[in-house]
């Protein structure tokens, strides 16, 4: 297999990822199956030390941020940012900012898209009229030996099996002054 070779600053780096700092220490079973040697086991507690944060940390960084969303992802954060940071953060206090500006814009977005869902599936159910829409199809329940109304089978109008709705359309012969039988007629 051809060796793979990144682009970019990364370019060294198998798929563009920054290395593997931690060797072969990552894996416990890896680490603990030889003795480690007293460079390694310094290098060991350096690097645990290295993955404690410092009090000041995670540090928000607003150019960072420039960098790594799109312009459509800091439009649409824009006006958030602005009420949780730059208003709310000095009444409240940053970590209970950041938590608002976390799950209050993601609560009301499943909020309108639990509205959006209910509207659809209410207003615009599919039925013998247009084609398209929400199906709903219910099955008959299941009866059991033991349960009330055994072995009688559930009875449903076999009008009412698959037809859309087309049951409760009213009493459109009646408007048309059509009696609702066929009939056969001999043209002669």
């Amino acid at each position: 297999m051809a060796e793979y070779i990144g682009k970019g600053p990364n370019k060294n780096y198998f798929g563009d990822r920054p290395m593997m700092v931690q060797g072969k220490m990552m894996n416990e079973r890896e680490r603990l199956a030889t003795e480690m040697t007293m460079e390694e086991r310094a290098w060991r507690e350096k690097w645990c030390k290295d993955q404690e944060l410092a009090p000041d940390e995670p540090k928000f960084i607003p150019e960072l941020d420039r960098q790594l969303l799109n312009p459509i992802q800091r439009l649409y954060r824009l006006p958030w940012d602005w009420l949780f940071y730059k208003k709310l953060q000095p009444i409240v206090g940053p970590h209970t900012a950041y938590l608002g500006r976390r799950i209050i814009p993601n609560g009301i977005l499943a909020y309108l898209v639990v509205l959006g869902i209910w509207y659809n599936i209410k207003y615009h159910e599919s039925t013998w009229e247009r084609f398209g829409g929400w199906a709903h199809k219910f099955g008959k329940p299941v009866i059991y030996s033991g349960d009330p109304g055994w072995p009688e089978p559930i009875s449903v109008s076999h009008r009412m099996h698959a037809s859309r709705g087309f049951h409760h359309r009213g009493d459109i012969f009646q408007d048309l002054k059509i009696d609702g039988t066929s009939s056969t007629t001999s043209r002669g």
